[in-house]
């Protein structure tokens, strides 16, 4: 009778942590602090002045657009994430900070990307975006909060491909 009890325990817990692994969710409370523009010199002759936050960094895509950008350790690699946005504040932009975006810049909504990634064996998710949306002809709102709720999807277990001499 302790055999099968002992079992059932251990099969219990097999059942827990395979659930757990199949479901990791992430809830990040982000607080945007938004500061005065910089500066950035392009040449001897030309410069640009550009939006940003404590944090900030810059992308390919827009480059002189200030985006969000965290690196999160996960117990397991993802193949996807589930991603919902709540508690989200917005500010106006003021007219002179309106005309530093790009012409071609035109989310109306956030565009959060989560991407899971290994770092020495190690997964993390990357977690990016611009805290900025388009509300009407040249005119903006910046995020200055947030809550990001990620959960794990298609979890990818992968084997050891360590050989061993014998």
């Amino acid at each position: 009778m302790k055999k099968s009890w002992a079992s059932l325990c251990f099969f219990c817990l097999i059942i827990m942590q395979t659930t757990n692994i199949q479901a990791q969710k992430i809830e990040k409370k982000i607080n945007i602090l938004w500061k005065e523009n910089i500066t950035h010199t392009i040449s001897d002759d030309e410069s640009q002045e550009i939006l940003t936050f404590t944090g900030a960094a810059y992308g390919i895509d827009f480059p002189f657009l200030p985006c969000y950008f965290e690196r999160i350790a996960l117990d397991i690699f993802y193949k996807d994430f589930d991603v919902s946005i709540s508690d989200i504040r917005y500010e106006n932009l003021n007219a002179r900070d309106a005309a530093l975006i790009p012409s071609d810049y035109h989310c109306r909504q956030l565009k959060i990307n989560a991407v899971s990634v290994y770092e020495r064996s190690t997964p993390f998710l990357s977690l990016s975006f611009i805290p900025i949306i388009e509300t009407g002809d040249k005119q903006y709102n910046r995020v200055t909060s947030l809550t990001i709720t990620l959960t794990g999807k298609n979890a990818k277990v992968e084997k050891s491909t360590r050989s061993y001499a014998s």
